[in-house]
């Protein structure tokens, strides 16, 4: 069952980290891209900034 599961797998990604000035928003964060899922990564909303 494993095998199916990792072939539905599109992209892996590993030990992310994103920051932002004063803010560490990722640390070393794992996740996988499934085909025909829906993928999202959700994280704390600090501060809203407009655009």
């Amino acid at each position: 069952m494993a095998e199916n599961k990792d072939k539905d797998i599109v992209m892996k990604c590993r030990h992310m980290e994103k920051v932002y000035p004063g803010t560490k928003a990722l640390d070393d964060v794992d996740f996988n891209i499934y085909r025909g899922k829906v993928n999202v990564l959700i994280g704390e909303n600090v501060q809203a900034s407009p655009h």
